[in-house]
């Protein structure tokens, strides 16, 4: 029988629950926005950007209110925010640049955000 491996058995899912945590304590969209992506930095070993969406930032506790776009700005995290799919650069693109994705960040069919 083989060992189909479980979340518990990979390293970062402790980094992730960690960030849970962190993010309920920051005080700012700011500092929580910083703690994603040095997260994402961190596990993933990329460099990232992220859009938070309206249902995210606009906490009761939280002390500002920032003004995001309503959308994000890049063409991909718009894709992954309107389908909810993972979007990787066009195949026609890959060739210019590094590799790039956009996934949608969601918890139990509702919207975060994009990184």
């Amino acid at each position: 029988m083989t060992h189909k491996p479980q979340p518990a058995d990979w390293v970062g899912w402790r980094q992730l629950l960690k960030l849970g945590e962190q993010l309920m304590a920051a005080p700012t969209v700011a500092a929580q926005i910083k703690l994603i992506l040095e997260t994402a930095a961190h596990l993933l070993r990329c460099q990232s950007d992220v859009w938070l969406a309206d249902v995210f930032y606009r906490l009761p506790r939280l002390k500002e209110l920032p003004s995001f776009s309503a959308l994000p700005t890049s063409r991909l995290m718009r894709s992954a925010v309107e389908t909810g799919r993972v979007y990787p650069r066009d195949a026609a693109d890959a060739e210019t640049g590094p590799p790039i994705v956009a996934a949608p960040l969601m918890v139990n069919g509702i919207l975060l955000g994009a990184l």
